[in-house]
C-alpha cells in the first residue's frame, strides 16, 4: 500500500557573498521511507545535520558500521561521507534536515562543538529543536537580503542547542547511575556500619556530588535513604523471625534499640512491636 507523503526539499543558490557559514539547503519529510535525496548510497558534499522525530531506520557508514536512528536523535555528517539508509517500509518516518558549509566551520571557527554529534547524537525530543529547524525552513523562502546570514546564525544556535540537549541528556543518565549504584551498595552492605562518606568513595564522586544528587532526583539525602533501606530490612525480619528488636538494630548499625524504634516509627508511624503484632500473619 502506497503510504501518504508529505515533504518539503529546497536547495538555496549559491552566494558570492563571503560568509564564515553557508545554508545550502533545507527541507523535511513525514511519512517517507527514505532520507532527503534518492534511494541507494550517497556521499554527502556539504555539512548534513537531520533531526529524527518520529519512526526510525538503519544508518549505514563505511565499513559496515551502522547505527540504528530513533526519534529524538541526531544524525550529523561531514562532507565526503559515503552513507545510506535502511527504513522500514512500515516506518512512519518524520525528519528534520539542513545541509551547509563553511571555510569558517571547517577552521571551527563557527558551531565549534559540532563534533560532539558526529555521526550520531542522542537529544530527545524537543520542541525548540523543531522550532529551529521551522525558522530555518522559513528563512530559507526569503528573498530578501540578509537571508542567507540569519540563516547561518540560525544554524550556529541550532548546533549550539543540540550540543546542550546532548549534554542535558547525558548529566540526566550520570545522575540515574549514581543511583543506581548508590542504592545497590546501601543494600548489599545493609548489614554492615557503612558511611555515606564511604559511599561516596566506592563510587569515586564527592559526598557534595552524592547529596546534591539524591537531593535533586529523589528528594531526600542519601542518609535518609539509607535509613529507609534499614528500615524495610527491619519490617521484613520483623515479620519472618523471632529476633529481638535489641539484636536487630545491632545488625542494622543503630546506636541501641531506643534508637532503632524511634527512627522505625519516624519511617512507618508505628513501634516495631506495632509492626510484627499487625503484618504478621498466623
Amino acid at each position: 500500500m502506497k503510504r501518504h507523503l508529505v515533504s518539503q526539499h529546497i536547495s538555496l543558490p549559491p552566494i558570492r557573498e563571503n560568509l564564515g557559514l553557508v545554508c545550502t539547503a533545507v527541507g523535511y519529510e513525514y511519512g517517507s521511507p527514505n532520507l532527503p535525496a534518492t534511494e541507494g548510497p550517497r556521499t554527502t558534499t556539504d555539512w548534513l545535520l537531520s533531526y529524527t522525530v518520529n519512526g526510525s531506520f538503519i544508518l549505514r557508514l563505511k565499513d559496515q558500521v551502522q547505527y540504528r536512528i530513533e526519534k529524538g536523535m541526531i544524525v550529523v555528517l561531514p562532507p565526503d561521507t559515503w552513507y545510506e539508509t535502511v527504513v522500514e517500509e512500515t516506518s512512519n518516518l518524520s525528519t528534520h534536515y539542513v545541509m551547509f558549509k563553511g571555510k569558517s566551520l571547517d577552521e571551527r571557527k563557527v558551531c565549534t562543538a559540532i563534533d560532539e554529534l558526529v555521526p550520531v547524537a542522542e537529544i530527545g525530543l524537543n520542541f525548540e529543536v523543531v522550532e529551529l529547524f521551522q525558522r530555518i525552513l522559513e528563512t530559507s523562502r526569503s528573498t530578501a537580503e540578509g537571508a542567507q546570514r540569519e540563516l547561518g546564525a540560525s544554524i550556529v544556535l541550532l548546533v549550539a542547542k543540540l550540543v546542550n540537549c546532548k549534554h542535558a541528556i547525558q548529566n540526566q543518565k550520570s545522575q540515574s547511575s549514581i543511583i543506581d549504584q548508590v542504592k545497590i551498595i546501601m543494600r548489599t552492605h545493609i548489614n554492615e556500619h557503612i558511611s555515606i562518606e564511604e559511599i561516596a568513595r566506592e563510587i569515586s564522586v564527592p559526598v557534595s556530588t552524592l547529596r546534591r544528587t539524591f537531593a535533586k532526583t529523589l528528594g531526600i539525602s542519601p542518609y535518609q535513604y539509607l535509613l529507609q533501606c534499614k528500615i524495610d530490612y527491619a519490617q521484613q525480619e520483623l515479620v519472618r523471625h523471632d529476633y529481638p528488636q535489641r539484636t536487630i538494630a545491632e545488625q542494622l548499625g543503630f546506636a541501641d534499640q531506643y534508637h532503632f524504634s524511634r527512627v522505625f516509627k519516624s519511617v512507618t508511624g508505628l513501634r516495631p512491636q506495632q509492626w510484627r503484632n499487625e503484618n504478621r500473619q498466623g
